[in-house]
């Protein structure tokens, strides 16, 4: 059996402290056992399952597998692994908060995008108007989106992506005035306020209102 965790370890790419909470959803599964322990002796997996004697003492006893039995913990920590790597990607997901997209198809409710977690969608009403009427959103235009929303859906990712979030708009001011800014306040389609640490160049300010296609004021704070 050490055969086979260490080949989870090195194909997946695991800690153990992943193998070992995969590993015990695995073995609940097979023997619907809550009180186990198990250790390696020798390159072999020992389970033990937790008893109380007639005397009222906890002991332990050696649980044994038997072949038909090996094969299905395999199954089944093969399953407990995946479903453990894509929670924590969907976690990684949700920190991220900005993601690059590439636009691939449209349609009369929103964009369909590839992104570096696969396809996503942004529907028109969580996207900006004037960039829609501008024709902003052209096919193979890679754009930065916000990540509005992220769930599992049929077993799979879920991506659901927008541009009209204060988290993106700050990122792009970053960007553009590669300055310290505090805070913005927007009112989209009109002005965007900026509160930052010095006097930005007249440059990149133009750059901003062109980009963003609003009046652009700010004060140092």
């Amino acid at each position: 059996m050490q055969n086979i965790f260490e080949d989870f370890l090195a194909k997946y790419q695991l800690s153990n402290t992943q193998l070992i909470f995969a590993l015990r959803k695995a073995l609940f599964r097979l023997l619907k056992l809550c009180e186990l322990n198990f250790e390696f002796q020798d390159k072999n997996l020992i389970i033990y399952e937790n008893f109380i004697n007639d005397l009222g003492q906890v002991r332990k006893r050696v649980v044994k597998l038997s072949s038909k039995n090996k094969n299905k913990l395999r199954i089944y920590l093969y399953e407990e692994i995946i479903a453990l790597l894509f929670k924590e990607r969907v976690r990684k997901i949700k920190k991220q908060k900005i993601i690059l997209g590439k636009i691939i198809d449209k349609s009369s409710f929103g964009l369909t995008l590839q992104t570096e977690y696969g396809k996503a969608y942004a529907p028109y009403k969580l996207l900006l108007k004037h960039e829609q009427k501008a024709g902003f959103y052209a096919l193979n235009q890679m754009l930065e989106f916000h990540i509005y929303k992220v769930s599992v859906k049929n077993k799979g990712l879920n991506l659901i992506l927008d541009r009209t979030s204060k988290a993106l708009a700050l990122h792009l001011c970053r960007q553009i005035l590669n300055s310290h800014i505090f805070d913005i306040k927007r009112a989209f389609g009109v002005r965007t306020k900026i509160y930052l640490s010095e006097r930005p160049q007249k440059e990149d300010l133009q750059r901003l209102k062109t980009h963003f296609n609003e009046k652009i004021i700010y004060k140092v704070i």
